[in-house]
């Protein structure tokens, strides 16, 4: 008893993280999983130097690099959780070592505060990952900058200011953090951080990005609201899953009156079922406010192709990835355009886009399947699930046609 008590005593503080971390990743799988959804279906990682190059050309474009590919992982909402609850932990230790060991021990706590305010961050899906990248790699070298002596500092800092600001962005200033401990340093620091101001004036004028969004980061914060409410992302996320009981079910519990959760949940009421499309049309209200947010246009995306409206799925899924507010593509419309343009004979403009989910990391295996599909159509006619939509697309009356 005595030796768990000395343990507690001198491990209290990793003790308290470890549960907090446990905590965050439990928090984000049980209660904002179709929140890790809506971050991953909001982009599209690349494999390829391109890619990594097109991040690279715009301040802060290594830490929206490694957020995205953090992201990508989010396809699996326990691996999103999981990426949450270690990068709370792994930033609290970083902030740890900054801060030292205080003379009260109590103060050990302040190293939470960043942890904390990013989970609180993480949210909202305005902030992407860029931000808590940013942060933590700026706590990283702040901790390498603090074993240096102050020449060596200031040295180091004045070529981390612009180099540090185009590979990370405004967060940059975190590794300052170290020569303020002492009151000398203070006039350095200013000149450290006019120095800073420096470079983001002269980057706003050769990146196409307005002065107010790079010195805020340019992907630190998405300033839009076309993603959606949560209860779409809620929505959302239930019809990709085909959990149709479950959308109607709250659906007449919360009363919602957004048109695309109501056209969703009535056509869900066919039970998916086959059936003559002008006997639809007394039954589904389309317009183009559905497509307001880029969940409801991905839930009905999703619903229309389950139900045989193959152009209007195409072009939902095509205006969700172009509602996207940093300019990304999206890994998830990509699929859905493989399969639209597979059923509507237009194998070219399918190849394109399985060229593209070949260099990803979860869609590759599906995109090569497809790949086989595009080279051999025949096999449509005998594929269990496309076949019935290339009939319906090929001899039904197509009312949806844009």
């Amino acid at each position: 008893m005595m030796k768990a008590k000395t343990y507690i005593q001198h491990n209290g503080l990793w003790l308290l993280v470890a549960v907090l971390g446990i905590a965050v990743s439990g928090y984000f799988l049980l209660r904002l999983p179709f929140l890790l959804l809506a971050r991953e279906q909001a982009q599209l990682f690349l494999w390829n130097t391109d890619y990594l190059m097109e991040r690279l050309a715009v301040p802060g474009g290594l830490a929206q690099y490694l957020g995205e590919m953090m992201v990508q992982f989010f396809l699996n909402p326990l691996a999103g959780a999981i990426w949450y609850g270690a990068l709370f932990v792994v930033i609290t230790w970083l902030s740890f070592l900054l801060i030292g060991s205080p003379k009260h021990r109590y103060l050990s706590l302040l190293s939470l505060v960043p942890s904390l305010v990013l989970t609180y961050l993480w949210t909202d899906i305005r902030f992407p990952m860029t931000l808590t990248v940013a942060v933590l790699l700026a706590l990283a070298l702040a901790v390498g900058v603090q074993l240096l002596n102050r020449k060596a500092q200031l040295a180091v800092l004045t070529v981390l200011m612009p180099v540090g600001y185009w590979l990370i962005g405004p967060a940059i200033v975190l590794t300052l953090i170290p020569i303020l401990y002492k009151r000398c340093n203070i006039v350095p620091a200013m000149a450290l951080v006019i120095w800073l101001v420096a470079c983001v004036l002269g980057s706003a004028r050769v990146v196409p990005y307005p002065l107010k969004q790079v010195a805020r980061g340019v992907d630190y914060y998405l300033d839009d609201t076309k993603f959606g409410t949560y209860e779409d992302m809620t929505y959302d996320m239930l019809v990709r899953e085909q959990r149709w009981s479950a959308v109607v079910n709250r659906y007449h519990e919360q009363g919602s009156e957004s048109l695309a959760i109501r056209d969703a949940v009535g056509l869900s009421m066919f039970q998916l079922q086959q059936i003559d499309q002008q006997e639809m049309l007394s039954h589904f209200e389309f317009s183009t406010k559905a497509l307001s947010s880029i969940s409801s246009a991905f839930m009905m995306s999703e619903v229309c192709m389950h139900v045989g409206m193959v152009n209007i799925a195409q072009r939902a899924a095509f205006e969700a990835m172009e509602a996207i507010p940093n300019h990304n593509k999206s890994a998830r419309a990509l699929h859905r355009l493989v399969e639209t343009n597979l059923i509507t004979g237009q194998t070219d403009v399918a190849l394109k886009y399985i060229a593209i989910l070949e260099q990803t990391t979860f869609y590759r295996g599906w995109a090569s399947r497809m790949r086989v599909l595009a080279e051999q159509p025949q096999q449509l006619d005998h594929h269990p699930y496309y076949h019935r939509l290339k009939e319906i697309y090929e001899h039904g009356n197509d009312m949806f046609f844009y």
